[in-house]
Protein backbone atom coordinates (compact mmCIF):
# COMPACT_ATOMS: atom_id res chain seq x y z
CA UNK A 1 0.00 0.00 0.00
CA UNK A 2 1.76 3.61 -1.00
CA UNK A 3 2.23 5.91 1.86
CA UNK A 4 0.54 8.90 2.37
CA UNK A 5 1.83 11.87 0.40
CA UNK A 6 2.47 13.70 3.11
CA UNK A 7 4.38 11.53 5.48
CA UNK A 8 6.61 10.91 2.13
CA UNK A 9 6.99 14.47 1.91
CA UNK A 10 8.02 14.46 6.12
CA UNK A 11 10.59 11.67 5.46
CA UNK A 12 12.29 13.63 2.53
CA UNK A 13 11.78 17.00 4.38
CA UNK A 14 13.25 14.73 7.92
CA UNK A 15 15.95 13.53 5.38
CA UNK A 16 17.12 16.64 3.58
CA UNK A 17 17.60 17.88 6.99
CA UNK A 18 19.56 15.18 8.37
CA UNK A 19 22.00 15.77 5.09
CA UNK A 20 22.06 19.37 5.69
CA UNK A 21 22.93 19.11 9.37
CA UNK A 22 25.78 16.58 7.81
CA UNK A 23 27.37 18.56 5.94
CA UNK A 24 27.61 21.90 8.10
CA UNK A 25 29.08 19.82 10.51
CA UNK A 26 31.95 18.29 7.98
CA UNK A 27 31.93 21.78 6.79
CA UNK A 28 32.98 22.66 10.29
CA UNK A 29 35.22 19.53 11.17
CA UNK A 30 37.28 20.24 7.65
CA UNK A 31 37.77 24.11 7.95
CA UNK A 32 38.99 23.09 11.93
CA UNK A 33 41.62 20.51 10.87
CA UNK A 34 43.07 22.91 7.82
CA UNK A 35 43.02 26.36 9.28
CA UNK A 36 45.94 27.33 10.99
CA UNK A 37 45.41 28.57 14.43
CA UNK A 38 45.44 32.37 14.08
CA UNK A 39 48.83 33.55 15.53
CA UNK A 40 48.93 36.09 18.09
CA UNK A 41 48.80 39.91 17.31
CA UNK A 42 52.49 41.07 17.49
CA UNK A 43 53.53 43.04 20.76
CA UNK A 44 53.90 46.70 19.94
CA UNK A 45 57.14 48.50 20.80
CA UNK A 46 56.40 49.49 24.73
CA UNK A 47 56.32 53.03 25.25
CA UNK A 48 58.30 53.31 28.59
CA UNK A 49 58.19 55.73 31.75
CA UNK A 50 60.87 57.82 30.74
CA UNK A 51 62.43 59.86 33.67
CA UNK A 52 65.48 61.65 34.34
CA UNK A 53 69.18 61.30 34.05
CA UNK A 54 69.31 58.28 36.65
CA UNK A 55 70.86 58.65 40.46
CA UNK A 56 73.24 55.87 41.00
CA UNK A 57 74.15 55.26 45.01
CA UNK A 58 77.97 55.52 45.71
CA UNK A 59 79.81 52.11 44.53
CA UNK A 60 81.47 50.58 47.02
CA UNK A 61 85.08 48.41 46.46
CA UNK A 62 84.27 45.94 43.67
CA UNK A 63 85.76 43.39 41.21
CA UNK A 64 84.62 42.51 37.88
CA UNK A 65 82.74 39.43 38.67
CA UNK A 66 79.45 38.73 38.82
CA UNK A 67 77.53 36.37 41.57
CA UNK A 68 80.79 34.31 41.55
CA UNK A 69 80.40 33.60 38.28
CA UNK A 70 83.56 35.18 36.36
CA UNK A 71 84.68 33.18 33.19
CA UNK A 72 83.18 34.25 29.74
CA UNK A 73 82.73 32.17 27.45
CA UNK A 74 86.00 31.62 24.85
CA UNK A 75 86.00 33.85 22.21
CA UNK A 76 85.39 33.06 18.29
CA UNK A 77 88.11 33.16 15.72
CA UNK A 78 89.39 36.86 15.60
CA UNK A 79 89.41 38.33 12.41
CA UNK A 80 92.48 39.59 13.11
CA UNK A 81 94.10 35.93 11.99
CA UNK A 82 95.59 34.76 8.53
CA UNK A 83 92.05 34.89 6.86
CA UNK A 84 90.39 31.56 5.23
CA UNK A 85 89.58 30.86 2.29
CA UNK A 86 86.55 32.70 1.41
CA UNK A 87 84.52 34.57 -1.37
CA UNK A 88 85.22 37.42 -1.35
CA UNK A 89 88.44 36.88 0.18
CA UNK A 90 89.43 39.64 3.55
CA UNK A 91 91.34 42.66 2.19
CA UNK A 92 93.00 45.16 3.93
CA UNK A 93 91.26 48.84 4.33
CA UNK A 94 93.11 51.70 2.39
CA UNK A 95 96.69 51.77 4.26
CA UNK A 96 95.45 55.77 5.42
CA UNK A 97 92.54 54.33 7.43
CA UNK A 98 94.80 51.92 8.82
CA UNK A 99 95.10 52.34 13.38
CA UNK A 100 98.52 50.68 12.79
CA UNK A 101 99.74 53.67 10.75
CA UNK A 102 98.62 56.38 13.40
CA UNK A 103 97.70 54.73 16.69
CA UNK A 104 100.93 53.09 17.87
CA UNK A 105 99.08 49.44 17.26
CA UNK A 106 99.70 46.32 15.59
CA UNK A 107 96.29 46.68 14.92
CA UNK A 108 95.45 45.92 10.60
CA UNK A 109 91.78 46.26 9.67
CA UNK A 110 89.78 44.25 7.31
CA UNK A 111 86.79 44.08 5.18
CA UNK A 112 84.84 41.58 2.42
CA UNK A 113 83.80 43.21 -0.16
CA UNK A 114 80.31 42.23 -2.30
CA UNK A 115 80.61 44.16 -5.65
CA UNK A 116 77.04 44.13 -7.00
CA UNK A 117 76.56 42.27 -10.36
CA UNK A 118 79.31 40.21 -9.13
CA UNK A 119 77.91 36.72 -8.80
CA UNK A 120 76.15 35.52 -11.92
CA UNK A 121 72.67 34.84 -10.29
CA UNK A 122 72.18 38.27 -9.50
CA UNK A 123 70.86 41.44 -12.00
CA UNK A 124 73.11 43.55 -13.78
CA UNK A 125 73.45 46.92 -11.80
CA UNK A 126 73.90 50.33 -12.45
CA UNK A 127 76.92 51.73 -12.62
CA UNK A 128 78.90 52.70 -9.50
CA UNK A 129 78.45 54.85 -7.14
CA UNK A 130 76.04 52.21 -5.77
CA UNK A 131 73.99 52.17 -2.16
CA UNK A 132 76.54 50.68 0.03
CA UNK A 133 76.11 49.18 3.56
CA UNK A 134 78.81 48.12 6.15
CA UNK A 135 77.64 45.38 8.31
CA UNK A 136 79.22 44.85 11.71
CA UNK A 137 79.43 41.32 13.15
CA UNK A 138 78.13 40.30 16.76
CA UNK A 139 80.15 39.33 19.27
CA UNK A 140 79.29 40.59 23.29
CA UNK A 141 82.69 43.03 21.99
CA UNK A 142 84.94 39.98 22.51
CA UNK A 143 84.05 37.68 19.52
CA UNK A 144 82.85 37.14 16.22
CA UNK A 145 84.37 37.54 13.17
CA UNK A 146 83.72 38.55 9.41
CA UNK A 147 83.25 34.87 8.35
CA UNK A 148 80.16 33.59 9.72
CA UNK A 149 78.27 32.17 7.42
CA UNK A 150 74.84 34.51 8.87
CA UNK A 151 76.57 37.57 7.58
CA UNK A 152 77.67 35.87 3.82
CA UNK A 153 73.74 35.27 3.40
CA UNK A 154 72.90 38.75 4.63
CA UNK A 155 75.65 40.05 2.39
CA UNK A 156 74.75 38.50 -0.99
CA UNK A 157 70.99 39.17 -0.53
CA UNK A 158 71.55 42.69 -0.08
CA UNK A 159 74.27 42.53 -3.29
CA UNK A 160 71.57 41.02 -5.02
CA UNK A 161 69.68 44.07 -4.48
CA UNK A 162 72.23 46.21 -5.80
CA UNK A 163 73.90 47.14 -2.76
CA UNK A 164 77.92 47.19 -2.49
CA UNK A 165 78.14 45.43 0.90
CA UNK A 166 81.17 45.48 3.07
CA UNK A 167 81.48 43.24 6.27
CA UNK A 168 84.05 45.47 8.43
CA UNK A 169 85.59 44.16 11.54
CA UNK A 170 87.52 46.18 14.19
CA UNK A 171 89.80 44.88 17.54
CA UNK A 172 88.03 42.92 20.21
CA UNK A 173 88.08 43.30 23.62
CA UNK A 174 90.04 40.23 25.63
CA UNK A 175 88.08 37.55 26.46
CA UNK A 176 87.63 34.83 29.63
CA UNK A 177 89.11 37.68 31.91
CA UNK A 178 86.33 39.05 34.75
CA UNK A 179 87.68 38.13 37.27
CA UNK A 180 91.35 39.83 37.84
CA UNK A 181 91.88 40.60 34.66
CA UNK A 182 94.56 42.88 33.31
CA UNK A 183 93.60 46.17 33.61
CA UNK A 184 93.20 47.75 30.00
CA UNK A 185 96.25 50.48 29.22
CA UNK A 186 97.72 52.34 26.62
CA UNK A 187 100.71 52.74 28.08
CA UNK A 188 101.18 48.66 26.85
CA UNK A 189 101.25 47.29 23.25
CA UNK A 190 98.48 44.54 24.48
CA UNK A 191 96.35 47.65 25.94
CA UNK A 192 97.05 49.37 22.85
CA UNK A 193 95.65 46.10 20.37
CA UNK A 194 93.07 45.52 22.58
CA UNK A 195 89.49 45.70 21.74
CA UNK A 196 88.37 48.08 24.72
CA UNK A 197 87.09 51.66 24.73
CA UNK A 198 87.92 53.44 22.66
CA UNK A 199 89.78 51.34 20.37
CA UNK A 200 86.55 49.46 18.85
CA UNK A 201 84.81 52.61 17.95
CA UNK A 202 87.69 54.29 16.54
CA UNK A 203 87.63 50.89 14.28
CA UNK A 204 84.18 51.63 13.07
CA UNK A 205 84.98 55.01 12.32
CA UNK A 206 87.69 54.43 10.41
CA UNK A 207 86.19 51.58 8.05
CA UNK A 208 83.13 54.53 7.81
CA UNK A 209 85.99 57.30 6.59
CA UNK A 210 87.79 54.26 4.42
CA UNK A 211 84.11 53.02 2.62
CA UNK A 212 83.25 57.49 2.69
CA UNK A 213 86.37 57.63 0.00
CA UNK A 214 86.27 55.03 -1.83
CA UNK A 215 84.45 56.07 -5.53
CA UNK A 216 82.36 53.12 -5.63
CA UNK A 217 80.05 54.03 -2.80
CA UNK A 218 77.16 56.76 -2.80
CA UNK A 219 74.94 56.38 0.08
CA UNK A 220 76.02 54.65 3.25
CA UNK A 221 74.16 52.36 6.14
CA UNK A 222 75.05 50.57 8.56
CA UNK A 223 74.06 47.32 9.47
CA UNK A 224 75.15 45.84 12.74
CA UNK A 225 74.37 42.85 15.17
CA UNK A 226 74.25 42.76 19.17
CA UNK A 227 78.00 44.69 19.60
CA UNK A 228 77.68 45.50 16.10
CA UNK A 229 74.19 47.50 16.73
CA UNK A 230 75.67 49.25 19.72
CA UNK A 231 79.01 50.45 17.25
CA UNK A 232 76.37 51.25 14.76
CA UNK A 233 73.99 53.22 16.56
CA UNK A 234 76.86 55.21 18.01
CA UNK A 235 78.00 56.32 14.24
CA UNK A 236 74.65 57.43 14.09
CA UNK A 237 74.82 59.95 16.69
CA UNK A 238 78.43 61.08 16.98
CA UNK A 239 79.13 64.46 16.14
CA UNK A 240 82.39 65.59 17.81
CA UNK A 241 85.20 66.50 15.37
CA UNK A 242 88.91 65.10 15.21
CA UNK A 243 91.45 65.65 13.09
CA UNK A 244 93.86 62.97 13.92
CA UNK A 245 93.26 58.83 13.60
CA UNK A 246 90.37 58.22 13.09
CA UNK A 247 89.52 61.49 11.45
CA UNK A 248 86.01 62.41 12.06
CA UNK A 249 83.15 64.56 11.65
CA UNK A 250 79.23 64.46 11.50
CA UNK A 251 79.55 64.64 7.68
CA UNK A 252 80.97 61.51 7.79
CA UNK A 253 78.46 59.60 10.09
CA UNK A 254 76.40 56.98 8.01
CA UNK A 255 73.28 58.45 6.16
CA UNK A 256 71.11 55.73 7.74
CA UNK A 257 71.66 52.68 10.84
CA UNK A 258 69.85 49.39 11.38
CA UNK A 259 70.49 47.93 14.65
CA UNK A 260 69.55 44.24 15.84
CA UNK A 261 69.85 43.51 19.41
CA UNK A 262 72.70 46.43 20.62
CA UNK A 263 73.04 47.69 23.95
CA UNK A 264 72.40 51.35 24.42
CA UNK A 265 72.64 51.57 28.58
CA UNK A 266 75.51 49.83 30.03
CA UNK A 267 74.05 50.47 33.64
CA UNK A 268 70.75 48.86 33.28
CA UNK A 269 70.07 46.71 35.71
CA UNK A 270 66.53 46.04 35.43
CA UNK A 271 66.45 42.96 33.67
CA UNK A 272 65.68 39.51 35.45
CA UNK A 273 68.50 37.97 37.30
CA UNK A 274 70.22 35.19 35.19
CA UNK A 275 69.65 37.44 32.22
CA UNK A 276 71.58 40.54 34.13
CA UNK A 277 74.03 38.33 35.64
CA UNK A 278 75.02 37.38 31.70
CA UNK A 279 74.87 40.94 30.59
CA UNK A 280 77.10 42.34 33.31
CA UNK A 281 79.24 40.14 32.95
CA UNK A 282 79.92 41.21 29.40
CA UNK A 283 79.99 44.91 30.00
CA UNK A 284 82.48 44.41 32.77
CA UNK A 285 84.44 42.42 30.77
CA UNK A 286 84.29 45.25 27.49
CA UNK A 287 84.26 48.62 30.04
CA UNK A 288 87.08 47.03 32.40
CA UNK A 289 85.23 48.80 34.93
CA UNK A 290 82.55 47.45 37.46
CA UNK A 291 81.59 50.90 38.42
CA UNK A 292 77.98 51.43 37.16
CA UNK A 293 78.74 55.07 36.81
CA UNK A 294 81.76 54.47 34.34
CA UNK A 295 79.73 52.08 32.11
CA UNK A 296 76.92 55.13 31.74
CA UNK A 297 79.79 57.74 30.90
CA UNK A 298 80.58 54.44 27.74
CA UNK A 299 76.61 54.09 26.57
CA UNK A 300 74.92 55.32 24.11
CA UNK A 301 72.80 56.98 25.81
CA UNK A 302 75.04 59.25 27.44
CA UNK A 303 76.22 60.15 24.28
CA UNK A 304 73.06 61.26 23.27
CA UNK A 305 72.90 63.79 26.25
CA UNK A 306 75.92 65.34 25.62
CA UNK A 307 75.31 65.22 21.51
CA UNK A 308 72.89 67.49 18.95
CA UNK A 309 69.76 66.07 18.01
CA UNK A 310 70.13 65.75 14.92
CA UNK A 311 71.00 62.15 14.78
CA UNK A 312 70.90 60.04 11.57
CA UNK A 313 68.18 57.91 11.11
CA UNK A 314 67.88 55.02 13.50
CA UNK A 315 65.78 51.33 12.91
CA UNK A 316 66.59 49.28 16.31
CA UNK A 317 65.13 46.30 16.76
CA UNK A 318 64.79 43.42 19.86
CA UNK A 319 63.08 39.93 20.25
CA UNK A 320 61.22 39.66 23.89
CA UNK A 321 63.18 36.26 24.93
CA UNK A 322 66.84 36.80 23.58
CA UNK A 323 69.91 37.37 25.36
CA UNK A 324 69.78 40.90 24.67
CA UNK A 325 67.58 42.02 27.04
CA UNK A 326 64.73 43.65 25.55
CA UNK A 327 64.88 46.66 28.34
CA UNK A 328 67.95 47.94 26.13
CA UNK A 329 65.52 49.48 23.85
CA UNK A 330 63.62 51.76 26.25
CA UNK A 331 66.60 52.74 27.65
CA UNK A 332 67.38 53.58 23.42
CA UNK A 333 63.57 55.70 23.63
CA UNK A 334 63.98 57.25 26.68
CA UNK A 335 67.45 58.75 25.99
CA UNK A 336 65.79 59.84 22.88
CA UNK A 337 62.73 61.19 24.07
CA UNK A 338 63.93 63.22 27.42
CA UNK A 339 66.78 64.84 24.57
CA UNK A 340 64.28 65.92 22.51
CA UNK A 341 65.42 64.03 19.23
CA UNK A 342 62.65 64.03 16.44
CA UNK A 343 60.60 61.03 16.48
CA UNK A 344 61.23 61.49 12.74
CA UNK A 345 64.74 59.96 13.22
CA UNK A 346 64.29 56.41 14.89
CA UNK A 347 62.05 53.46 14.92
CA UNK A 348 62.11 50.74 16.91
CA UNK A 349 60.36 46.56 16.95
CA UNK A 350 60.29 44.16 19.41
CA UNK A 351 59.89 40.71 18.04
CA UNK A 352 57.36 38.82 20.25
CA UNK A 353 57.55 35.38 21.48
CA UNK A 354 60.81 35.19 19.73
CA UNK A 355 64.38 34.54 21.33
CA UNK A 356 66.73 34.79 18.48
CA UNK A 357 69.59 37.05 18.88
CA UNK A 358 70.80 39.80 16.43
CA UNK A 359 71.48 38.32 12.65
CA UNK A 360 69.64 35.08 13.69
CA UNK A 361 66.25 36.62 13.13
CA UNK A 362 66.70 38.28 10.09
CA UNK A 363 64.06 36.21 8.28
CA UNK A 364 62.10 35.88 11.67
CA UNK A 365 58.41 37.25 11.11
CA UNK A 366 58.22 40.16 12.90
CA UNK A 367 54.97 39.27 14.85
CA UNK A 368 52.28 42.02 13.24
CA UNK A 369 49.35 40.39 12.30
CA UNK A 370 48.70 41.80 8.33
CA UNK A 371 45.55 43.60 7.84
CA UNK A 372 43.57 42.72 5.03
CA UNK A 373 45.73 40.67 2.04
CA UNK A 374 48.53 42.46 3.49
CA UNK A 375 51.48 40.40 3.28
CA UNK A 376 53.34 38.97 6.49
CA UNK A 377 56.72 40.57 7.06
CA UNK A 378 60.06 39.92 8.13
CA UNK A 379 63.39 41.77 10.08
CA UNK A 380 64.90 41.78 6.86
CA UNK A 381 62.02 42.76 4.87
CA UNK A 382 61.51 46.00 7.40
CA UNK A 383 65.43 46.65 7.03
CA UNK A 384 65.58 46.56 2.95
CA UNK A 385 62.76 48.68 3.32
CA UNK A 386 64.41 51.21 5.68
CA UNK A 387 68.15 51.05 3.67
CA UNK A 388 66.19 51.72 0.16
CA UNK A 389 64.02 54.84 1.34
CA UNK A 390 67.26 55.85 2.81
CA UNK A 391 69.88 55.13 0.50
CA UNK A 392 68.19 54.96 -2.73
CA UNK A 393 66.43 57.90 -3.15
Amino acid sequence: MPAPANFSNTVKNLALCFLTALACFLFVLFGLRVTPPARAQGTPTPTPTCTATPAFSPTPTCTPCVNGICQLPLCGATPHSTPPLANPPATPIPSPYQPNGHDTTNTVLYWREYVPGADSGCPSPSPSPWPTVLILHEGHFAGGSIYSGQLEDIAKELQCLGYFVLIGDYRLAPCGLIDGQTAHSESTQAGRDSGRPVQQKNDIKSLIAAARNDGRVGKLGVLGGSSGATHAAWVAIDQTTSTVWPEWNKDLRPDAVACLSGAYDFSDRSMPGLVQDAFVQKIENYTDSCVRTAQRELSIVRKIETSPTGIRPIFAFNCDAEAMPVSQIGDLICALQNRGVSPSLYQTLIIPDNNHHAFQYWHDWDGVVPVGNAPTLTIATHVIDFFDANLKH
